[in-house]
């Protein structure tokens, strides 16, 4: 199931619909993490992105949710998880049972989407969503040498964020006191964007990670 963009051919894959409205089911979309590797991971990708090359080989599974959740008193849309089977052993064979079942096999990591607002939003509320979520999973390196597993695949771990600065410190000592990225930041958002419509307007929401995709 997919839902076409105002543009023609954009179009973005929807959860069922008993998922677009809130409850308390979750769904597995293999529709969904095919499209997001290959809009944005694989090289030739309408919306392709370098930035995602070390992911190609990468296990990522969607998961859409109608559960709400909310964080600041703003609605969560999406979760970054990078997936970890840990605790006794009882415990881990739940976890891992639950995962199989769901997805078919362990995977490495997992993007969560909030049914409701996904299927509510537009294309290109989709598209920043779930590259908002992509951008949190980065691949670990030792002694500045990239780490894979045992399949070759890349070994994952959480990435924060790039700014890390608070918009009072830029406001009263300026901008090249700030910390992070926050110069690169500024210098982003006084050019338009390269992909997405000017006119663009996400619908309100927060990835679980606390950032506004609004």
């Amino acid at each position: 199931m997919a839902a076409a963009g105002f543009e023609t051919g954009l179009e973005w894959p929807l959860p069922s619909p008993e998922l677009c409205e809130p409850g308390f089911k979750i769904e597995p979309s293999m529709e969904a993490a095919a499209w997001i590797k290959q809009t944005f991971v694989l090289e030739g990708g309408r919306h392709y992105n370098p930035e995602h090359a070390h992911l190609v080989k990468a296990d990522i599974v969607v998961l859409f949710v109608n559960r709400e959740e909310e964080d600041g008193g703003m609605p969560v849309v999406g979760r970054a998880e990078i997936i970890k089977v840990a605790g006794k052993p009882w415990k881990q064979a739940e976890r891992l049972d639950h995962l199989c079942m769901l997805h078919g096999n362990l995977p490495q990591a997992r993007i969560w989407l909030y049914g409701p607002a996904w299927a509510a939003g537009d294309y290109w509320q989709a598209c920043s969503t779930a590259e908002h979520e992509l951008y949190h999973f980065a691949q670990l390196v030792k002694e500045g040498e990239p780490q894979f597993d045992d399949l070759e695949r890349p070994k994952l771990v959480s990435r924060a964020h790039d700014i890390g600065e608070f918009v009072g410190v830029a406001r009263r000592y300026g901008i090249n006191r700030c910390g992070g990225r926050a110069i690169d930041f500024v210098q982003a958002a006084l050019q338009p964007p390269t992909i997405a419509p000017a006119t663009f307007v996400p619908t309100p929401g927060v990835c679980a990670c606390g950032v506004r995709l609004s």
